[in-house]
């Protein structure tokens, strides 16, 4: 009986997922940005957030930029929903 219940304890987190997944699949945008114009002191420092004159020099698109790309790239795969 215990062997059942930790079994079904078990399974509990990888079922959970499964139903999120399938009644909750829509992408979400993250971007975990390191420089974000501002430091801890309140100085100015890079910002990689959008497009400007103070970027670091290792980003090659800014975190605007990957949205866009992200947003164009989920409404071409966006579904056609007749009647909505």
């Amino acid at each position: 009986m215990k062997a059942i219940q930790k079994k079904i304890e078990e399974n509990i987190p990888n079922e959970s997922r499964q139903l999120l997944k399938e009644r909750f699949d829509y992408p979400i945008f993250m971007y975990e940005a390191e420089k974000v114009g501002i430091t801890a002191t309140g100085d100015d420092d890079q910002n990689e957030l959008y497009p400007n004159d103070n970027m670091p020099n290792s980003i090659d698109k800014t975190c605007l930029e990957w949205y866009q790309e992200f947003i164009e790239k989920r409404l071409d795969l966006a579904p056609i929903r007749v009647g909505e």
